[in-house]
């Protein structure tokens, strides 16, 4: 599922603030939910 996906390197990232990771990327084709899913977790 992508959203557990996007949900464990949220939390890599506030694992491991020392590397320098500054964006997660989140491709795929039009329609597919990017927009919806991030709105999702931002909640």
């Amino acid at each position: 599922m992508p959203a557990r996906r996007v949900i464990a390197e949220i939390a890599r990232k506030e694992l491991y603030p020392s590397k320098k990771q500054d964006a997660i990327i989140l491709t795929g084709a039009t329609g597919v939910g990017k927009t919806k899913l991030m709105e999702l977790i931002a909640k």
